[in-house]
């Protein structure tokens, strides 16, 4: 990866966002938000995929909450005030907004806070708009897709909180559906846990906590503009969240990852997973492959 493309963005309540860029500037703007511990050097199959580096200019933005440093903010709607920044900093129009896991997150709340006005596509990797059970039912949801039980919130935040359990937490909740058991062999997880120590342990347990009590079910239907949603058979993400996501959005494609496919939460850290996803991006982003 070439570093000379790194700068950091300050914003109006004077934290110094990591952004990387990749492409020429000329082009449209593609900006890729991750999940959360997920850096830069995880998502470079995406970032340095030449179909994509053609045709956009790439921002991948980095978080707040993967500082070493103890800072304020830690919620959704203040990274998608951060990702407003960006794009009004850096004048962007058109934009195709890319989430993966929280980053989805991240774009809902975007558009909840300030709107569609420079948003050309979105594109929500393999997140549920509702992660933790709550004390009411949504219309059609199915309550056997939730990822966790209110009365397990409090150990789990806990455990967050902890230096000394919060990496056996990730290294736990990353065992399975995140990727393949193939890939975990070729050290493919262990790429992505070695970055975490490197993360304050309070600005995760904090993130965590805003991420699991938000639920975006009944903002879904205000997205206008095109969006492709992705999913996985095998991901940690029940598939069934997927298609219902993709029901609530009036001009949604979706596509669901059979197991063969790649289809874990982390599809684009799989070799087939990969292919399928690019074919999917470029299909949906109609760039001629």
């Amino acid at each position: 990866m070439d570093i000379s493309h790194t700068k950091k963005m300050r914003t109006s309540d004077h934290i110094d966002i990591p952004i990387y860029e990749f492409g020429d500037s000329s082009n449209p703007c593609l900006i890729v938000l991750p999940g959360l511990t997920g850096t830069v050097s995880s998502y470079l199959p995406i970032l340095l995929e030449p179909l994509l580096l053609k045709n956009f200019y790439i921002i991948f933005m980095d978080y707040r909450a993967h500082s070493p440093e103890n800072v304020h903010g830690m919620s959704i709607a203040r990274l998608s005030a951060d990702l407003d920044h960006i794009i009004k900093t850096l004048e962007l129009n058109d934009v195709t907004l890319l989430g993966h896991s929280i980053g989805c997150g991240v774009i809902w709340s975007y558009v909840e806070l300030f709107g569609q006005k420079n948003i050309k596509k979105i594109i929500l990797l393999d997140q549920s708009p509702a992660i933790m059970s709550m004390c009411y039912d949504f219309e059609n949801f199915d309550k056997e897709t939730y990822l966790m039980h209110v009365n397990q919130f409090y150990e789990f935040t806990c455990q967050l909180a902890n230096p000394a359990t919060f990496i056996d937490v990730f290294n736990k909740h990353f065992e399975n559906g995140f990727i393949s058991d193939e890939s975990k062999k070729k050290g493919v997880l262990d790429r992505w846990l070695k970055e975490v120590p490197k993360m304050n342990h309070i600005n995760l347990m904090r993130m965590m906590i805003d991420t699991l009590t938000r639920d975006w079910r009944d903002m879904l239907h205000l997205i206008k503009v095109p969006t492709l949603v992705v999913g996985g058979k095998a991901s940690m993400v029940p598939w069934q969240t997927q298609y219902w996501v993709s029901e609530q959005i009036p001009n949604c494609t979706l596509k669901v990852l059979e197991e063969e496919e790649g289809g874990y939460h982390a599809m684009f850290l799989e070799d087939a997973g990969i292919k399928v996803l690019v074919q999917t991006l470029c299909s949906f982003l109609a760039i001629e492959q």
